[in-house]
This record gives C-alpha cells, structure tokens and sequence, in this order.
C-alpha cells in the first residue's frame, strides 16, 4: 500500500512544451466501445448491480481485455505474492437507503486497477490516471424506473446501465489500445466498483456511496507523487435534449488553472463535440473524483459526463444500435470522448503540462465555505438551458418551466446579495444544485415522451 504523496505541478512551462491540436494523433477506434455495450450492457449481467453475478462476469471480462491490451496488474497480491488487477474492500451499510442484497449490512466489492507501461518505464510511477465505474444500479428495490410504454418499444425490464457507465468503461477501453503504443511515461487505469449505492435522491446531503473509488482513494496501490493529471469517465453518451447530440460536460478543468483549461481547448478543437465547462462543485458527492478530493490528492481532474439526464437510471439505458439515431447510446459522441481524452493523455505524456492544483477548489457537505467554486455555476446552467430552448419545440411541456428557471438563474446571478448568499452559504449552493436537478429531470421526462409516443 502507497501512502498519498504531495505534488504540485510546477509552473507554466512556458512554449517549450506547446502542442498544437495538429501535431495531436490519437485515433481511437469504436471496437471497444461497440463490444462493451454488446457485453456488459446486456440482460444476462443482470445490471451489473452490487454483489451480483452479473457484476462478477463483467469483472472477469474487463480483466480479459485488460489482459489482451497488455495492461499491467497494479492492484493487491494474491495469496502466492503475484500482484493482481483486484483491489478488494469490505464497506458498512450505515444507510437506511443503501442496497444489502445478501442482509448482511455490508457491501464487498473490487476495483480493477492496472497502469500500462511504455518500453523501458517499468516500474516508474504514472503521470496520468483515466478512471470510471463498471457497476450499475439495483432495479430490484425500486431505484431504476421503468419508462412508460419502454416494454412495448423492445425494451427489456432489466436496468442495463448501458449509457451509465458501460459506455464510459468502452471509452477508457478504446482510449488503452489507442494511446499504448504512444504515451512515453506510464498511465494508470481504473475501473472502479460501488459507485451506484444510494439512490440519485440523497446527492446532496449525507455521504453518497461512491465506495470503490474512495477506497482507492484512501488506499492506493500504487506511488501517486507524480500524478499530473486524473480523467474521469461517466455516463458520456446521453443526448440531453434532440437537437443537443453533441453536448459534453467538462467538469473541473479550473482544478489544473489556466494551462488545463487550455490543454481542454486544444484536445477537443476538430472534434464533433460541443464542449462546455463547468465547476466540479456541479457534481459535488455524483462522481468518482470526490474521494479523491476529500483525501486531499492534490491532483487536476477533470470529470467528463452528460449528467443525469435522458434515461439515466431506467430500463430504457440500454444499447439499440438496431434504433439507429434514436439508440439511447451515442456512440458517436462516445468515440469523440475517447479522442479528446486520448488527446490530453498524448499531451501530459510527453511533457509536464504546467498545470498548478488549486486546493481552493475543495470544499465538502456541510461546509459553509464556499467562495472556492466560483459565481460561473449559474451562468453555466443559463447556457445549459440555453442550449435545450434553442433545440426543442416552444409547445414541449419542458419549455416553459426551463425558461423560468432560467429567468430565475439570470436574476441571482445578477444580483451581488443572492452571488455572495449562494456563495458563501450552503442553503444557496442547495439551491443551485435543485435547479441543475430539475433541468436533468426535464431532460428525462422529454426522453421518456419521446419513447413512448415516437420510436
């Protein structure tokens, strides 16, 4: 076990290490995209839910494809002082909220961890980290919906977890083969378990699961002090709204300063993706990076998502390639994601980007010091639902109440009280978090509609 070092990127670097988005070659391919979702997003892994057999053959067939991509074992030994890809853990329940399939007030789960090392860099540490979660949701206990009408349209009753996260764990998948034979200084990948625990309605207050990747957190396996960068997949292939096919989320990429966010620019520029930026403290307690904060890993990340939108969390999350444009998973904007991470990893391995951590950015539930996360938050769900008017019809049922949160997130973010109060005070952060809520839940209930009355 590795204890968690201290590092700080070093200053800009100045033009020495520029990389213009021309002299960029990653090209990952769909294959592992497409055979993830045709594997793991399928019935008979059972959603993948905790502790379940499906959840066990997911795992022993991520580890063959790790195996096949030439990825190193950088997880626990096992008995005989072989180390392993499995990091295993044991976590209490101590939740009401909490899933307990085997009524034992525990959860068991393992992460797969590995790092993929150039020719001659065997046994150096890694510089960057790209992670995601391979677990799904538990429909047995009422927390994946059953869309209205899905049933009738060839949908299976089963919660597939094909958008959220199978597509995040092919894009990881699809960025190894692509940078492998490229990257110059070691890469550490991640699949992490216990991610989907409590339901979507505790994120705001109260300890979300997220048990796997807080696990790592506090126990890496591996020495982390030259950690330049941490990527995080999840959920990247909901369309929000039609007409917003495109959209990604790029949340976080203030944690690196302005080089990161530079670095985000020329990593995305060419790429059919309609990249917008925003404040991690918009996923606060929602993504595989929190424990990471909380543990203090002074490491930039970046999450990058759709959010909870579309079919999140419902038996209609899965792979129909045979439904064409109206697929729940776009695969397209998937492989776009893989790029513009293959991208970023290309350019953190060749050079120490500059990058400087800024632990103003923390901050956790309960706290009332806020003033790291910034007044942009409002303007971004302005933009968000921008985005959503100027896509969809006047009539939708969803127009008029997005426009009216919009008016509303217009008026605090024009007024210097209501910015200090959201600021500073976690009443106003709670109230910024129920507003981006209820643009995903719109999101949702305009997919449902179109399930129901259009495929």
């Amino acid at each position: 076990m590795f204890t968690k070092f201290g590092y700080v990127s070093k200053c800009a670097l100045g033009a020495s290490v520029a990389m213009a988005a021309a002299s960029i070659q990653a090209a990952p391919t769909v294959d592992y995209i497409e055979s993830t979702l045709e594997v793991i997003a399928d019935d008979a892994y059972e959603g993948r839910t905790p502790e379940s057999n499906g959840l066990e053959m997911a795992r022993t067939w991520l580890v063959d494809r790790f195996v096949e991509l030439g990825v190193t074992p950088a997880g626990e030994e096992d008995g005989l002082g072989a180390t392993t890809f499995y990091q295993s853990y044991t976590a209490n329940l101590d939740s009401e909220d909490s899933w307990d399939p085997n009524g034992d007030g525990v959860r068991t789960g393992k992460n797969i961890v590995g790092i993929v090392y150039p020719p001659g860099t065997e046994g150096q540490s890694p510089t960057t980290m790209v992670t995601a979660h391979y677990d799904g949701i538990n429909g047995d206990v009422g927390h994946c919906v059953t869309v209205d009408g899905s049933l009738d349209k060839g949908f299976s009753s089963v919660c597939n977890a094909a958008v959220d996260n199978a597509a995040g764990v092919g894009a990881l998948l699809a960025v190894i083969e692509d940078v492998k034979d490229e990257i110059t200084s070691p890469m550490a990948v991640i699949l992490f378990d216990g991610e989907e625990d409590l339901p979507a309605t505790s994120f705001v207050w109260g300890e979300s699961a997220l048990i796997g990747s807080t696990y790592f957190a506090q126990n890496p396996t591996f020495d982390n002090s030259a950690l330049r960068l941490h990527i995080n997949l999840e959920s990247v292939g909901y369309n929000l709204f039609t007409g917003m096919e495109d959209h990604i989320l790029f949340l976080g990429a203030h944690s690196g300063g302005s080089n990161l966010n530079q670095d985000v620019g020329t990593a995305t520029s060419g790429l059919n993706l309609d990249v917008q930026y925003a404040h991690y403290g918009l996923a606060q307690q929602r993504t595989d990076v929190q424990g990471f904060i909380r543990e203090d890993w002074p490491v930039p990340y970046i999450v990058v998502t759709n959010g909870p939108g579309s079919v999140y969390h419902s038996n209609a999350d899965q792979y129909r390639p045979d439904l064409g444009s109206n697929n729940p998973v776009n695969v397209d904007k998937v492989l776009e994601v893989a790029k513009a991470t293959s991208n970023l990893l290309l350019m953190n391995s060749a050079a120490d980007r500059g990058y400087v951590y800024d632990p103003l950015n923390k901050f956790y539930v309960g706290t009332t010091t806020l003033y790291g996360i910034g007044f942009g938050a409002h303007q971004t769900l302005i933009d968000l639902i921008q985005r959503a008017l100027d896509n969809i019809e006047p009539t939708a049922p969803e127009y008029t109440p997005l426009v009216g949160i919009q008016n509303e997130l217009k008026a605090d973010r024009d007024n210097l009280f209501r910015r200090w109060f959201w600021s500073v005070n976690i009443q106003g952060y709670a109230e910024l978090l129920q507003d981006m809520q209820t643009i995903f839940d719109h999101a949702q209930s305009y997919t449902h509609r179109k399930i129901k009355n259009e495929l």
